[in-house]
């Protein structure tokens, strides 16, 4: 992942967006080299300016929420929560919600992470045209009108129990049902995931002897 985030940081330095971030559009070397690949619906974008972009673009399941309720007003940060779903798909070989239909993504996204008040309404809205709903007054009532990080940290933690502090901390900040909150490629690059201990001074070591071994074992 932090080969994967790098790439991503220069990928977004150029003014482009992905937008099909997912585990067969990142390709491993026998050398551990990382690449991300299939740029065929990405797209470049002007900070100057707002760029209406199509949507359902990409694989359902690492799509933000944002893209599932149709956005046509979307930026880099779309690719971040990709990132967040293939954290939870590394970790634990499934990402955090794996449904066949955009709305049934998009509910199962909600019920499991929640957002702030004002989303949940236009949430809740867009679900209610395709058969759903949040069922607000009985599941979301205990909400406080801001909806911080904590609480989707507290969420996750309810999904994966035994992850490390470190972790939830750094999927949290992919995974913010508000894209404005959701840290940039860098900002996660310096989160203590990446920094903390020894943990870059054991990355190439140890992911040389993964692949030395892959290798053989393959051969």
């Amino acid at each position: 992942m932090l080969k994967v985030l790098k790439g991503l940081n220069y990928v977004h330095s150029q003014n482009v967006v992905h937008r099909d971030i997912k585990p067969e559009n990142i390709l491993l070397s026998a050398n551990g080299i990382i690449k991300i690949c299939d740029f065929g619906v990405s797209r470049m974008f002007s900070k100057d300016r707002t760029l209406d972009l199509s949507t359902e673009m990409g694989t359902v399941w690492y799509q933000a929420p944002e893209m599932l309720m149709d956005s046509t007003k979307y930026d880099t940060t779309v690719d971040i929560w990709s990132v967040g779903i293939l954290f939870t798909e590394l970790v634990n070989k499934m990402p955090l919600v794996a449904e066949d239909t955009v709305t049934s993504q998009l509910y199962g996204i909600t019920k499991i992470l929640g957002c702030d008040n004002c989303d949940l309404i236009v949430v809740d809205k867009y679900l209610r045209k395709h058969g759903y709903s949040l069922n607000l007054e009985a599941s979301y009532a205990p909400l406080s009108q801001s909806y911080t990080a904590s609480k989707t940290a507290m969420a996750l933690r309810k999904v994966y129990a035994c992850w490390p502090i470190y972790l939830v901390e750094i999927v949290t900040y992919c995974l913010q049902f508000n894209p404005v909150n959701r840290k940039n490629a860098a900002q996660l690059l310096d989160m203590k995931f990446f920094t903390a201990g020894t943990f870059l001074s054991r990355f190439n070591k140890e992911m040389k002897i993964k692949l030395k071994y892959d290798n053989a074992r393959y051969q």
